[in-house]
């Protein structure tokens, strides 16, 4: 029994020396967690001006540029992705620059949305929508009165997290605020001295869209106009009465390579078909005024169609020439009526 044991203690033992007399190293190892901020994505079919309610609606208005004036909505559609699970969203909202800072806060939306509609990407990878991870939000800004909101500003949408990491929307831009609208008359409609039961054709007028510079506003022209009288004159005649009528004038007018055309309704044909055309009465509602030129082209404007010569960029002119036929007899000086033109922002 005892030699068994003996030699059973030596058997260990040289084992053991066997083992201790191999080499060895030891070493501890680095690591740092990547930290992972917030994203945010802009719908792919960005962002949308309306009318507000306080205009009496809220109708889509599809604008040729990016301006937009008091009361007016720009509502921005946007997805939220946080790799930390969705309670480590802490905000999300809209911000003005220059010295803006937050304007308004973006609205939860409570249903799934498709995550390509937004271009999302992680990891420069597309990915699906994560009720775990990703929430949609609505933004939506209201510009305010000129006089705290005049002028171009960078709008953007920002998502910050509970450790105050934050993202922004790539497509964040610039917009001009309650620019001035204008239209800028140079001329005047002269037509000189006109025999009763002539022709008579004036001088030129230039309209031009004079809106604020930088502002980007397309105007869609129109005109309009009233009888003219003889404020002065007793007796006055012009064939049957005391009023020279709307509908003895008529105007050809130019923008570029697009004009007035030939062979059209609206052409007058009092005086000839020259491609001149009538004027409608102004009655204070704006749908019973008509384009300056029509039938000359069609542009696209955010898939809504104008007419091409009737639209003046900024700093554009159209110009216009107007025909009067004189009936005969005509006694007076017929000069107290009003031709109106107007600029529609689009």
């Amino acid at each position: 029994m005892n030699q068994r044991f003996v030699l059973f203690l030596l058997v260990v033992s040289l084992s053991s020396a066997a083992v201790l007399g191999q080499p060895s190293a030891e070493t501890g190892i680095q690591l740092e967690t990547a930290f992972v901020g917030p994203d945010i994505w802009l719908h792919q079919d960005g962002c949308s001006v309306f009318h507000s309610n306080a205009h009496g609606n809220l109708e889509l208005v599809e604008r040729a540029g990016s301006y937009a004036f008091e009361g007016e909505q720009i509502i921005c559609p946007v997805l939220v992705h946080d790799a930390n699970g969705v309670e480590d969203i802490k905000d999300v909202y809209m911000a003005l620059a220059p010295d803006r800072g937050i304007e308004t806060r973006c609205d939860l939306e409570s249903d799934a949305v498709n995550a390509s509609a937004y271009n999302a990407l992680v990891n420069g990878l597309p990915v699906s929508f994560d009720p775990l991870t990703m929430q949609a939000y609505l933004c939506t800004f209201t510009v305010e009165t000129a006089g705290s909101m005049q002028g171009q500003f960078y709008l953007g949408m920002y998502v910050v997290d509970l450790e105050n990491a934050s993202d922004h929307v790539d497509e964040s831009s610039y917009w001009y605020f309650n620019p001035d609208v204008s239209v800028t008359l140079t001329g005047s409609i002269d037509f000189g001295t006109v025999s009763p039961g002539s022709n008579a054709y004036s001088t030129s007028l230039t309209i031009e869209n004079t809106a604020s510079a930088g502002s980007g506003v397309f105007l869609d022209m129109y005109i309009s106009g009233s009888d003219f009288y003889d404020p002065t004159s007793f007796g006055s005649l012009c064939p049957t009465s005391n009023v020279l009528t709307l509908d003895r004038f008529a105007y050809y007018a130019s923008n570029g390579g697009y004009h007035t055309q030939t062979n059209n309704s609206r052409e007058n044909p009092i005086g000839g078909l020259e491609g001149y055309y009538t004027i409608p009465y102004e009655t204070g509602h704006p749908a019973d005024r008509e384009q300056i030129i029509e039938g000359a082209g069609i542009l696209n404007i955010s898939g809504k169609l104008f007419e091409a010569g009737n639209v003046l960029a900024p700093g554009a002119e159209l110009t216009m020439d107007f025909r009067l036929a004189l009936p005969e007899p005509c006694i007076g000086d017929f000069d107290d009526g009003q031709m109106f033109f107007w600029g529609v922002p689009i």
